[in-house]
């Protein structure tokens, strides 16, 4: 990827922002589905401002599976809080996916969690483990 793509990613990237004009976002999430290749990881909360979180959920769940699914575990992040912009989008994406795929990094994130004494965190994604299981019977 040469630099002048490395800058129209960043700066779509910035552009996700929902505080910016509606089709400037649309532009935004429709370039990235098209150009921001296999590296997902800028997708990620953890490299995110909230103001990006709920279109970059629509990114990853334009570009879908199995692109997203070597990237299940960073998205289990958006469930540190699931009042986050785009926590839904991406409970629905992920729940779309492989179950027993999702329920191995379900039970990672658990341990993750439970490790840095995060009690939001371990009872959103209790929840959504909950949500699949009951989906799956």
């Amino acid at each position: 990827m040469g630099h002048e793509d490395v800058s129209n990613i960043e700066h779509a990237l910035k552009s996700l922002d929902w505080s910016l004009p509606e089709l400037q976002q649309v532009a935004a999430r429709r370039y990235l589905v098209a150009h921001i290749g296999d590296d997902l990881s800028p997708l990620m909360v953890a490299n995110l401002y909230k103001v990006q979180f709920e279109n970059a959920a629509l990114v990853l769940a334009e570009i879908g599976h199995p692109r997203i699914d070597a990237y299940i575990e960073p998205m289990l992040v958006w469930f540190q809080d699931r009042n986050w912009p785009g926590a839904q989008i991406i409970a629905k994406l992920l729940m779309g996916g492989n179950t027993e795929v999702l329920l191995q990094h379900l039970n990672l994130a658990l341990k993750q969690a439970a490790d840095i004494d995060d009690d939001g965190w371990i009872y959103f994604l209790q929840e959504f483990k909950e949500e699949i299981l009951q989906k799956n019977g």
